[in-house]
């Protein structure tokens, strides 16, 4: 394979009890046969079970160029994830069915535009003979009806079923095939760019003054290497600075595509300018501080669930700024009359000069709330 394979962005996103890491490792193993797996350290089987971060690796399949998004079901993963893919695999207990988080979180894919899902319904080995078959064939009952009322196709949802010590490989060759047979990339805009900052690093070189590594997602546009963009998130002013190299995965670039992770070196950018949240564009837009925001989330399903109660139980907030995680508390929060969505005021710790989107996750010892706002700027 070679890198003229269309690009694919697939999420897989599960507990760290159900295995994700390990079905991560199974797919990353069947695509080797494609071409070379890019993974750095991240797929070391000595640190891999207890790996709670978000993180890329790429491979190949027969179709695309994959960029693999592995997403342990941690607050700030989800935020992160989500609006980088083109598909999601979601791993569930096969014995549980799908939760509230579950729900919840294929509620936001679906808002963010994602309509391709797997459903990976595992078991364990020491539970395979637990299984009540019954009760198995009402949870994926369940799980389809779910799907159904997000606003999920039937076509589009493809369910695997499986052990994951015994089973593993078998899983992720039907994944890739899944993926190659049936999804497709989403369309992204090319005529304008917006990369969204995730990490910045400043570079201290003699040849490099002022220069700054920032890592992020193209959310839209192509980037070239020596184009000059605007920095939007800086109150009161559009610093502009110039790309002086790329890399994806390691390898040196010129150019890069709306839907990847990238990270490109910038010249004329300012230590004190440049931070995650903030978004390089070739547009414009105003630049808007806020401080504090309304928002109000539907709880996809609420079987067994009293909201109210779950919400006497000091729930915490995390609020994602262009995925990069601010600082807030809840001015207000209150169980709204349908009895199954909250409203609820945030106030922000610092203000924050607002260019797109903010992702809010509302979490207790039950449930995930997860919603968006998109505020004019």
């Amino acid at each position: 394979m070679t890198s003229k394979n269309r690009h694919f962005n697939l999420l897989l996103i599960g507990d760290l009890e159900t295995g994700i890491n390990f079905i991560t490792l199974a797919i990353a193993q069947a695509a080797s046969k494609y071409g070379e797996v890019l993974s750095g350290n991240y797929l070391d089987k000595k640190t891999l079970s207890s790996r709670k971060e978000l993180f890329h690796i790429r491979y190949y399949t027969n179709q695309f160029e994959c960029e693999h998004i592995n997403c342990p079901l941690y607050p700030e993963n989800i935020a992160k994830g989500v609006v980088q893919s083109d598909a999601v695999v979601m791993i569930i207990d096969l014995n549980k069915g799908l939760t509230h988080r579950h729900s919840s979180i294929l509620k936001y894919a679906h808002e963010y535009g994602i309509e391709q899902v797997v459903i990976l319904q595992l078991v364990s080995l020491n539970s395979v003979n637990e299984i009540d078959k019954e009760l198995q064939e009402l949870a994926v009952l369940e799980t389809q009806e779910t799907l159904e009322n997000i606003g999920f196709t039937p076509e589009n949802v493809y369910f695997i079923n499986g052990c994951i010590e015994k089973d593993s490989l078998d899983i992720a060759a039907n994944i890739l095939s899944i993926v190659d047979m049936h999804f497709r990339p989403r369309e992204y805009r090319q005529d304008h760019v917006e990369m969204h900052i995730e990490k910045v690093y400043h570079v201290s070189d003699k040849g490099l003054r002022n220069a700054t590594v920032a890592y992020g997602y193209l959310k839209s546009g192509i980037i070239l290497q020596g184009m000059s963009l605007s920095i939007l998130g800086v109150a009161d002013q559009t610093p502009i600075v110039r790309i002086r190299s790329m890399e994806i995965f390691g390898q040196e670039v010129s150019r890069c595509e709306a839907g990847r992770s990238v990270s490109v070196l910038l010249e004329k950018a300012s230590k004190d300018v440049l931070q995650p949240g903030q978004i390089l564009t070739t547009g414009e837009k105003n630049n808007k501080v806020i401080k504090d925001f309304d928002i109000s989330i539907l709880m996809p399903i609420l079987k067994n669930i009293d909201l109210q109660i779950q919400l006497s139980s000091t729930p915490q907030i995390y609020v994602f700024y262009n995925m990069h995680k601010i600082n807030a508390h809840f001015g207000d929060i209150q169980v709204e009359t349908d009895g199954k969505s909250i409203k609820a005021k945030i106030l922000l710790e610092e203000p924050i000069v607002l260019t797109d989107i903010l992702s809010v996750i509302i979490s207790t010892s039950e449930i995930l709330l997860v919603g968006k706002i998109k505020t004019d700027s």
